[in-house]
């Protein structure tokens, strides 16, 4: 069972909250980064690897669509995206990402090669 960050803001499912509850429970996490990006209208790296110091992170991310409450639905992963995505990871982890655009496919593909094109 791992929990995971929710887009909507008047859900359970901050960064806050979901490290808390691993910290209390011992459970695994997953860092949904277009929810984050959703709810916090940002994504603040720095404080993400500060609250998730594990070796091991599970991670989904797609290109988001929101508005003022948070989440809408999920679009394609533009380039710009993974570019920042990657190079904002925090380096020597073990970390799994998961594609969950109407795209995956081929957003997943695109990721890849431009993680490959990065190391």
């Amino acid at each position: 069972m791992a929990p995971e960050t929710m887009g909507k803001i008047n859900v359970f499912g901050s960064v806050e909250e979901i490290s808390k509850l691993v910290k209390d429970t011992g459970r695994g996490f997953c860092l949904d980064f277009a929810h984050i990006l959703a709810r916090e209208k940002k994504v603040d790296y720095r404080k993400i690897a500060l609250l998730f110091p594990q070796e091991k992170w599970h991670c989904h991310f797609s290109g988001i669509v929101y508005g003022d409450k948070g989440e809408m639905h999920h679009r394609s992963t533009k380039k710009e995206e993974w570019q920042k995505l990657l190079k904002n990871f925090p380096h020597g982890m073990k970390i799994t990402i998961i594609n969950e655009s109407p795209t995956m496919l081929e957003d997943s593909i695109q990721g890849l090669e431009i993680y490959n094109s990065m190391h």
